[in-house]
């Protein structure tokens, strides 16, 4: 196995959150090539961007690109070494099952095998535990196979982001030296290194591959692990004794913790230090995960009323508002487009209000949007939306200039409540990004992702898109 990290300098990439999907004409509607060029360069115009800025636009006048002064963000705690295998590679040593059977804890390498058909006959993103006896057994496959060992975890990725982006960014999380030696100088580690970090498999796969009887509907990925040093509480115990001032902490993992040892334990002392932090007046985002077990799931929410801001995919979305309702949750369809969870999303932040959440910022992202929903004690959400929705682009595409690339970028009508009143929210040629008022002083602001017909990466997507949204969505009110 090559001891060496693969950095790839432009975007680094790890895989969490969310998967960008080939696009094709039957599924949804998209607008033409020439059109889509329109709808970019007016989605750049919505994020201030510098290249095509409008000064005429009051808001970018007043915009101030993230910097030390105006951006400062603890991050915590996954951080691992992501060894990165085509699916199609590794099935050659792997017999498919017999059937297709979804898990929520993976115990031997039968129930891995079926979780695993289960979940990519889905085409659904998904990230299991599995035993140790079977984790030993897929690292001897992938000696036999090529693989990538790239950095890795939702908080190394976030961190690598937002310190690219131009915060001040520290991170608790167990890091190796090797690991920091890639680090950006406004990059700083809070807790002591480790030795030995722990790995993660990665199999990914696109759309179209079959293992057996079974095919994938869309790209995606599957993630196996067997953490030691993630699952234990002085991953995060930097953000005990953090001397600097920071507008916010990040914190994204938490599904590696379902099954472990330390679960309780783990629960428990985060709980606390986001006590600690929220009698600072420090805001809190948690980046939510791919949870299989329901009981973790409901100790998880001690955690999450106590969150200002929510990152969450689409499936997320509506695994949340399931278990807040009460309602079965049957999953949306592999490529769900905006008429499909936008509803939800609107009613999730009523019923969070309900139910007593802090709630007052989300980001949504999705394979065709981005939607970020604020109180005002944020800025204006539509540049966050915009950045968001941009670097999605860029990243799955793997390049800074998308405009060299083919988009294609969702066309329609969207039905949306706007202040009690039922509205239609056009997209087309030229029209990228909408605002509205769903309820109370919630301010929502969405923005098309400009989609790559031709995906060259998806990993770490999510962690991307959320420490962007982060860096570009000023806080407005610390009380």
């Amino acid at each position: 196995m090559n001891n060496k990290i693969t950095f790839l300098s432009a975007i680094v990439i790890a895989i969490v959150g969310i998967a960008v999907s080939k696009l094709h004409s039957e599924n949804i509607n998209i607008v033409n090539n020439s059109d889509s060029q329109l709808s970019l360069e007016i989605l750049r115009k919505a994020a201030c961007d510098s290249d095509l800025l409008s000064y005429s636009d009051t808001r970018c006048q007043t915009f101030h690109s993230p910097n030390e002064n105006n951006c400062q963000v603890a991050v915590s705690f996954a951080s691992m070494i992501d060894l990165r295998v085509r699916l199609s590679e590794v099935v050659k040593f792997l017999n498919p099952p017999q059937q297709a059977k979804y898990h929520t804890a993976i115990a031997n390498k039968q129930e891995f095998v079926e979780t695993l058909a289960s979940c990519f006959s889905d085409g659904t993103a998904a990230e299991f535990r599995v035993d140790k006896a079977t984790y030993d057994e897929i690292l001897g496959i992938i000696d036999k196979v090529h693989s990538h060992r790239n950095l890795g975890g939702n908080a190394m990725m976030m961190a690598i982001r937002l310190a690219q982006e131009g915060c001040k960014t520290f991170i608790s999380s167990p890091l190796t030296a090797e690991m920091t030696n890639y680090f950006h100088s406004r990059l700083i580690p809070l807790n002591d290194l480790i030795e030995v970090s722990d790995y993660h498999i990665v199999f990914e796969y696109a759309e179209g591959e079959t293992w057996g009887k079974f095919t994938a509907p869309r790209s995606n990925r599957f993630y196996a692990n067997h953490d030691i040093e993630n699952t234990h509480p002085k991953a995060f115990s930097g953000l005990e004794n953090l001397g600097a001032k920071v507008n916010l902490v990040a914190i994204g993992g938490l599904q590696l913790i379902q099954g472990s040892e330390h679960e309780k334990e783990f629960i428990k002392s985060m709980i606390k230090v986001i006590d600690k932090l929220n009698s600072q007046k420090v805001k809190i985002h948690v980046e939510m995960g791919d949870f299989h077990n329901n009981q973790f799931y409901e100790e998880l929410q001690k955690i999450f009323i106590k969150a200002d801001s929510i990152g969450l995919n689409e499936q997320e979305l509506g695994k949340l508002l399931s278990y807040l309702t009460g309602e079965k949750f049957r999953g949306y369809p592999s490529k769900a487009t905006l008429e499909v969870y936008l509803p939800d999303l609107e009613r999730l932040i009523i019923v969070l209000k309900q139910k007593g959440f802090q709630t007052n910022r989300i980001h949504l992202h999705t394979v065709y949007s981005q939607v970020v929903c604020s109180t005002s004690d944020w800025s204006e959400p539509l540049i966050s939306a915009a950045r968001s929705a941009l670097l999605s682009g860029q990243y799955a595409c793997n390049t800074t200039d998308i405009q060299l690339s083919t988009v294609k970028f969702f066309k329609g009508s969207v039905s949306i409540h706007s202040e009690n009143k039922q509205q239609t929210a056009e997209f087309g040629a030229g029209k990228v990004t909408h605002c509205w008022n769903p309820i109370g002083e919630m301010r929502c602001c969405l923005a098309l992702v400009p989609t790559c017909t031709k995906v060259v990466q998806v990993t770490a997507l999510g962690d991307n898109i959320s420490a962007t949204g982060l860096a570009y969505h000023n806080i407005i009110n610390q009380v």
